[in-house]
């Protein structure tokens, strides 16, 4: 932790908690919380504009916050594994350099055309979720070397 802070008699513990764990965000380039036991990711994961690689693989986490896109607009690679995520979220078609999406083993029920707004994205992991699939949206065929929809059921 910075000196300076330590020193700090103005600042709670609390307060040095929050101001290291922005500055940490600040820096990573790589954060890995998989099999961690988390139930949630705290909103303040979108101020890592410095991370190109998440992965929050093997947690309980139902959600994600609805920023980390807005936020975490130079990600590349995000695995988010074996949770009972249903949705995609609006903001994740805004991480415009993502190269590798992992959703695969959770409960998602459908694809947003807006997947077709990252036009980096190379792989695409999205196996064993499905229920049952209402076909698949245009905006994804052209965009993806590696297109995983393994045990899922498709119709339409």
């Amino acid at each position: 932790m910075d000196q300076d802070l330590d020193k700090s008699p103005s600042l709670k513990s609390s307060d040095k908690v929050a101001y290291s764990t922005k500055n940490l965000l600040n820096i990573l380039s790589i954060l890995n919380v998989t099999a961690t036991i988390l139930t949630a990711l705290p909103k303040s994961i979108a101020l890592g504009r410095s991370l190109v690689e998440l992965d929050a693989s093997f947690n309980n986490l139902p959600l994600l916050p609805t920023n980390i896109g807005y936020g975490l607009q130079n990600l590349e690679r995000f695995s988010i594994q074996l949770k009972k995520h249903r949705y995609f979220l609006a903001s994740l078609s805004e991480m415009h350099f993502l190269k590798y999406l992992d959703k695969h083993m959770n409960e998602i029920n459908g694809i947003p055309n807006s997947i077709g707004r990252l036009t980096k994205l190379e792989v695409l992991n999205l196996s064993s979720n499905f229920n049952n699939l209402m076909g698949v949206p245009d905006s994804i065929i052209d965009l993806k070397k590696e297109l995983d929809l393994s045990n899922n059921q498709i119709s339409g």
